[in-house]
């Protein structure tokens, strides 16, 4: 879901309520691994470069 939102609480404060939950459960998780990002307009989960420096386009990348 693209948002116009510029801090993670303001996306999941956008959010119908039933996403809003199901999106807080996975990110619980993913924030013990991953550090926070906003990019895209959306919640993103990316490897940071420092352990990882060498990516094709100098960003870190998304995890898929």
């Amino acid at each position: 879901m693209h948002s116009e939102a510029k801090t993670i609480q303001q996306y999941l404060a956008n959010l119908p309520d039933d996403r809003r939950k199901a999106i807080k459960t996975v990110r619980a998780l993913i924030r013990k691994h991953l550090p926070r990002a906003l990019n895209w307009g959306m919640i993103t989960c990316q490897v940071p470069l420092k352990p990882y420096p060498d990516t094709y386009n100098g960003q870190p990348q998304e995890e898929r």
